[in-house]
């Protein structure tokens, strides 16, 4: 029997796939480390997700990468579904505005492409 698994992943528009993809294999590594943790922990250490205050549900993925650390925007669909949206390598102590807008912009876009498939 396998590990149970306590959220699963959805990647909006490919945000995520571009980011990941110019990573060196290092990072990539961390931050598969850290994704699996997040889908098979049953409590997320705050070390790896965080709510950012005031964003209306938007949360980052926290990972230390070779040469700084990176950040995946993104919020919770369901119970277990976990969509990503935009990332970044951050370069200052607090968490750009700008990411946060464009990761507020795509979870109302993903909501509205949803509504409008039912």
């Amino acid at each position: 029997m396998g590990r149970r698994t306590y959220r699963n992943f959805t990647y909006y528009k490919n945000h995520f796939e571009d980011f990941y993809s110019e990573l060196d294999s290092r990072s990539r590594d961390k931050i598969n480390q850290v994704l699996y943790l997040v889908k098979y922990l049953e409590i997320i250490p705050k070390q790896h997700l965080k709510l950012l205050k005031g964003s209306k549900g938007i949360y980052e993925i926290r990972i230390n990468i070779i040469n700084g650390s990176a950040r995946i925007m993104c919020f919770f669909d369901t119970n277990d579904r976990i969509v990503l949206l935009n990332c970044f390598k951050k370069t200052s102590q607090k968490t750009p505005l700008r990411d946060i807008r464009l990761a507020k912009k795509l979870k109302y876009q993903y909501y509205e492409e949803q509504r409008s498939k039912r």
